[in-house]
């Protein structure tokens, strides 16, 4: 497909050039653009994929101000067009981080080479940023999910990371409903939403409402894209709303727990196919992340719950048990066999049988499922000599009897002793799952892509995950113990105590640092540190989220030294253009010799004037303090007197009269006055003096007001009668009335004694370089 390009030059011939060359080659010119405000509002019309920006426009505006505006509002790749490479107009341009910087006249194979790298390094940044961005997201996500404990804050606290990181149009967390209809009901959202998801009729269902990638998700328990919405037929019921809103893809990743599909996260994008393989890998990492929060909070609530019915239990066994909320059996030794003789009510709750057909019998027959271990044993010592015995966990089993028992048996008399015991069975269990949840936290952590940093209120490393470790090239337990210092470079101290007294105030922060690895080499990385608060809010450590962009920094250093060699580079062609025109000339003059035609011979001397009026320019320019500024009385002196030895073999025969004032005008004006100059004194030269007629020529130049004058005179034989100025057409007068035009002046003929051309123009508005 081909790239649009939009050319901003204020040379309409230079421009037309271009466009020709970049249409030639397979681009497709979107505009042409002659001044900073006319290129803002082609940007915005047009969205070119590249702009070619001239440094030195008309209007206002230059070209480095454009590139700051459109730069501001797009992200378009800019490369720059000028004449002039200056340090100070180089050092102000590349603060608007152009992707090249040509020097005219332009050389084809560098133009050709400068956008095509543009548009690639522009496609592999885009790229990056978007992988970097969609890192700094699930990173600041994830540690959302490690901080928040409210599910409804934290769902919308990632809808909103989402959005605002990840640069995403929308995003929602949507609960699936066992309904007749199948619906989906969102429970957080952020976005640019505008009422899209108050009336959003959406089923998880096999029907109409269940084809978008929402249904499909939950239905099918994977992803599902819409890549692009205004053309995707499955989105036909709600089409007309998304685009509306800008939705231009969509993707939803289901939402498991205990295996099961329970909803979606919905993201939308206003990019057509906006995910690629990368962004959706790291996308479910994070919906699977939610997933496991969302598990988490279930097993809490059902501890929550249990731990509610066990506080009701005791208070309705308490009315029955006043002193006894736990299970109590009794025991003694008659005729050498441990006898059960008694029980409170709690103990039949407990157990869930009746204990009263038990009574009186030995242990063995009472409680057969303790045959086989020692409790028996521990029981009959206790009554008979004493002491006590505690035992946690202790897993019985007879008949309907399964359980999980906290054991406590003292001695109470005489051959006497008293077991008291608790079920812990469902504690037991829910236990079980908090340590299968912590092992899970403990999961995401040493998993995690970022390193994460403990440290005590000293800022001694209490912990680091593996990740953080191998960072710096360490083994974790190297790490543990160690003061954070320990792993700064000396010129990183001073900023990091500043740093860690606003921690020391319970504020977090975000700042880069530089870390010393173990080998000594730099780390370098983004913290994101929060300071830890006890429960009278004092500080008692910190916690740190660390992401290595030692890559990103290698990057912008090799960046910096490809502009310092492309600056040289520049520098040395900057030398060399001065010299190029004279070497035209040169080859002008070697080739005149050789031209047989006095026509053509003329057409090489008039081409040769031309380039001279230029490099005179040139010349004038980067001999003056002021390279924006010529004196250019001293410059139509030079140029008269070249032109003047160039046509005239006998020099007593005309004789020049200059009547200047000392005037400076800037290149602007100065280039296009030359030009003037030089074929007006041509013609002058070669027409109005047959047969080495003597004459007179007077050349002014002054400044009345706010106008400039430009008077040519000669008394020879006056310009043709039959023959009107303006419409002539040899080049030489088409040139002098366009560019007459293009100075914004006025030209009058007078041809009572000769001729003369009055030229009155104002100075056109010089753009400022540095």
């Amino acid at each position: 497909m081909a790239h649009h390009v939009l050319i901003v030059e204020d040379e309409a011939i230079t421009a037309i050039d271009i466009k020709k060359k970049l249409e030639y080659w397979g681009y497709q010119i979107t505009g042409i653009a002659h001044s900073g405000k006319e290129a803002l509002k082609l940007t915005r019309e047009l969205h070119p994929d590249i702009i070619l920006m001239d440094i030195v426009l008309r209007g206002d505006m230059d070209g480095i101000e454009t590139s700051k505006q459109i730069k501001n509002q797009f992200d378009i790749p800019i490369i720059y067009l000028t004449a002039h490479s200056e340090d100070k107009v180089m050092e102000k341009a590349k603060y608007t981080e152009p992707y090249g910087y040509l020097i005219k006249p332009l050389d084809d194979q560098e133009l050709r080479f400068a956008l095509e790298s543009a548009i690639y390094k522009h496609q592999l940044d885009k790229k990056l940023k978007k992988v970097n961005r969609a890192l700094r997201m699930i990173s600041d996500c994830n540690q959302a999910i490690v901080r928040i404990s409210n599910q409804d804050i934290l769902l919308n606290k990632l809808c909103h990371l989402i959005v605002d990181e990840g640069g995403y149009k929308l995003a929602w967390v949507g609960m699936a409903n066992y309904d007749e209809f199948k619906s989906v009901k969102p429970i957080a959202q952020y976005g640019f939403n505008e009422g899209y998801l108050d009336s959003l009729k959406v089923s998880w269902g096999d029907n109409k409402y269940g084809q978008s990638p929402i249904g499909k998700s939950i239905r099918n328990s994977k992803i599902f894209l819409s890549r692009n919405i205004p053309e995707d037929p499955d989105f036909i019921p709600w089409r007309e709303r998304a685009v509306k809103r800008g939705y231009n893809s969509s993707a939803a990743l289901p939402l498991f727990v205990d295996d099961a599909v329970i909803g979606s996260l919905n993201i939308y994008s206003d990019e057509v196919d906006a995910f690629d393989s990368e962004e959706l890998e790291l996308l479910n990492e994070l919906a699977g992340d939610i997933s496991f929060y969302l598990e988490s909070q279930k097993i809490k609530k059902e501890r929550y719950d249990f731990f509610n019915e066990l506080k009701n239990n005791e208070k309705r066994l308490k009315k029955i048990i006043d002193s006894a909320p736990f299970g109590a059996h009794s025991y003694e030794i008659i005729n050498e066999d441990l006898i059960f003789i008694g029980y409170n009510n709690a103990a039949d709750q407990i157990l869930k049988i009746d204990h009263q057909p038990l009574l009186h019998r030995p242990i063995q027959d009472a409680f057969p499922g303790l045959t086989g271990t020692r409790l028996p044993e521990i029981y009959y010592n206790i009554a008979l000599e004493g002491g006590e015995y505690q035992e946690e966990r202790f897993e019985y089993e007879e008949g309907d009897i399964i359980g999980i028992f906290d054991i406590n048996v003292v001695h109470t008399g005489k051959n006497k002793a008293a077991v008291f015991f608790k079920d812990i069975t469902e504690s037991r269990k829910t236990q079980m799952a908090l340590e299968e949840s912590e092992k899970k936290y403990r999961n995401i952590v040493e998993t995690a892509h970022e390193g994460i940093w403990s440290m005590d209120k000293n800022f001694v490393t209490t912990f680091v995950n593996p990740q953080m470790a191998d960072m710096l090239g360490y083994k974790a337990e190297e790490m543990i113990g160690r003061n954070v210092t320990s792993f700064m470079f000396k010129d990183e101290l001073e900023d990091h105590d500043s740093l860690m007294e606003n921690r020391l105030k319970g504020f977090s922060d975000r700042y880069q640092r530089k870390f010393r690895k173990k080998d000594g080499s730099p780390l370098w990385s983004i913290v994101s540190a929060t300071a830890l608060l006890d429960d009278k809010n004092n500080f008692n450590g910190s916690f740190a989220m660390v992401t290595d962009i030692s890559y990103q920094k290698e990057y912008e250093e090799k960046m910096i030294s490809a502009l310092e060699e492309k600056e040289l580079l520049l520098s040395e062609i900057h030398h060399r253009v001065k010299n190029n025109m004279q070497i035209i000339i040169s080859l002008l003059n070697l080739q005149n010799p050789h031209l047989k035609d006095d026509k053509d011979r003329e057409l090489f001397i008039e081409s040769q004037n031309r380039v001279k009026s230029l490099a005179l320019i040139h010349e004038k320019l980067y001999r003056s303090k002021d390279l924006t500024r010529i004196d250019f009385a001293e410059y139509i002196r030079d140029l008269v007197y070249y032109l003047f030895y160039t046509y005239i073999s006998n020099p007593e025969s005309i004789k020049l009269n200059f009547i200047l004032e000392k005037l400076n005008l800037n290149i602007e004006t100065g280039i296009p006055c030359g030009i003037i100059i030089n074929e007006l004194v041509t013609n002058s030269l070669k027409h109005a003096f047959p047969s080495k007629r003597k004459g007179l020529m007077t050349i002014e130049l002054y400044k009345e007001k706010e106008d400039y004058v430009l008077i040519i005179r000669d008394n020879g034989i006056g310009f043709p009668e039959d023959i009107y100025f303006r419409n002539t057409k040899t080049l030489g007068m088409r040139l002098v009335i366009n560019l007459v035009n293009q100075i914004n002046g006025k030209i009058y003929m007078d041809q009572n004694s000769g001729t003369e051309f009055k030229i009155i123009f104002k100075e056109l508005v010089y753009q400022k370089r540095v």
